[in-house]
């Protein structure tokens, strides 16, 4: 067996000729199935969403169904194919990030002796290009501006305020409750799908503005969503293709990204200095600091823990603290 493995010979057939073991027949769909249902009962939430998002992708890449292919018929060139094309579209950290979840999928279907091998293993992880940079940064007042004067609709206008003016992350922002919005205390109260924290939020006037806009003639129940159909595609597929749309349809026209081609990843866009959605939260907790909030005040408002999470997300230089203004500035004018 030991040489069958060195040779690449030892299939399923030979491994079950040699030791009068029959390993289970799983579908790769089944096991991601499974899989997720466990992490579900044993994961935080966010990382929760990580596995969905990296385990539904790779299926939809494999074409894989209920009856096929089966979990010990994937290959290391199918792992290896769809990292390959991930890449064309994420950097090389998140590549890594893809890689380190399969690879832990396919440990687990190791250890309940599903399969044989991790074929996840031998693949080496990305290395990032000359220029590119995996760290986020906070955007201007300007950058701010020009995105949502790209906004192409009330939706992505919302998130861009939801995201500046309240720090919220992409999908507590997609899948936000008329029930969570207190127009009478101006407060925007949400437990967070990342950390599960119950978070208070003051909502600020442009926010505000935007929401009484939409808000409906007749009074809402607490529990629908405010973009009902966004919410659905965000429940079902995650935050991937918001993540797209923001790139393609807001950082492009915005000139903070350019175009990018799927097909070859040396001609794939390029986003402007680690330039994303997220940048948002950056700025929200940049912006508190220059107008003179302090630490107590900005770890409350966003949710962070520790002092040292919160200083990775504060990006501004120690003199504008000295010349912090009265409130967040207007960035829909």
């Amino acid at each position: 067996m030991l040489q069958a493995k060195i040779d690449g010979r030892l299939t399923e057939q030979f491994y079950e000729a040699l030791t009068g073991k029959v390993r289970p027949s799983v579908p790769l769909f089944s096991a991601v199935k499974d899989w997720l249902a466990e992490a579900r009962a044993t994961t935080a939430p966010g990382t929760v969403e990580k596995y969905e998002h990296v385990g539904m992708d790779f299926l939809k890449f494999i074409c894989a169904g209920e009856p096929a292919p089966l979990l010990g018929d994937v290959t290391t060139e199918d792992v290896r194919q769809f990292l390959n094309d991930q890449r064309t579209r994420i950097s090389a950290r998140t590549a890594n990030v893809y890689r380190k979840i399969l690879s832990g999928f396919f440990i687990r279907a190791v250890k309940n002796e599903i399969i044989k091998s991790n074929p996840a293993m031998p693949i080496k992880p990305f290395k990032a290009e000359r220029g590119e940079v995996a760290e986020r940064r906070a955007l201007t007042v300007a950058e701010i501006q020009l995105i949502y004067g790209k906004a192409p609709n009330d939706f992505w206008r919302y998130m861009i305020l939801g995201g500046f003016y309240a720090g919220l992350r992409l999908g507590d922002l997609v899948t936000m409750k008329w029930g969570s919005i207190d127009f009478e205390q101006n407060i925007v109260r949400v437990t967070t799908i990342k950390t599960g924290r119950p978070m208070q939020i003051p909502i600020a006037r442009p926010l505000r503005t935007l929401l009484e806009s939409i808000r409906p003639a007749r009074t809402p129940k607490a529990g629908d969503y405010l973009w009902p159909a966004n919410a659905e595609r965000y429940l079902k597929f995650k935050a991937h293709e918001f993540s797209n749309e923001f790139y393609d349809e807001i950082l492009t026209p915005a000139g903070l990204a350019t175009p990018r081609n799927h097909k070859a990843k040396k001609d794939g866009g390029k986003r402007e200095a680690g330039v994303s959605f997220h940048c948002l939260r950056h700025s929200f907790v940049s912006y508190l600091k220059i107008t003179g909030s302090n630490n107590a005040v900005a770890k409350e408002l966003v949710g962070h823990s520790s002092d040292a999470i919160n200083d990775v997300y504060t990006h501004l230089p120690i003199e504008i603290l000295a010349t912090a203004v009265a409130q967040l500035p207007e960035v829909t004018q």
